[in-house]
């Protein structure tokens, strides 16, 4: 498994990291000096990225990325607005 990396302020390029474990992470991120000044890191919802995140940029405010919470509201969403229309329907028939 590879890990994206990507940096805003710094050539735009996008790094793959064999590896998502938390000793890999260091290893490729150790040139960043001023890690403390970092103020957001994007992440998907994996535990080990957001564990990661929040040790190795302790100021950082860690966001979640719009895919993987899309991804988790869209079927709950369908599954409720499936509930409303049955719900609504069984009332007009009665």
């Amino acid at each position: 498994m590879s890990t994206p990396l990507g940096e805003i302020n710094a050539s735009g390029g996008l790094k793959l990291v064999q590896g998502k474990t938390t000793a890999e992470l260091n290893y490729v991120l150790a040139y960043i000096k001023s890690r403390e000044n970092v103020q957001n890191v994007i992440v998907d919802l994996c535990d080990s990225f957001k564990n990661f995140a929040t040790e190795f940029f302790p100021q950082a405010i860690i966001v979640a990325d719009k895919f993987h919470v899309l991804r988790l509201l869209t079927p709950a969403l369908n599954r409720r607005r499936k509930n409303n229309r049955r719900r609504k329907n069984s009332v007009v028939s009665a």
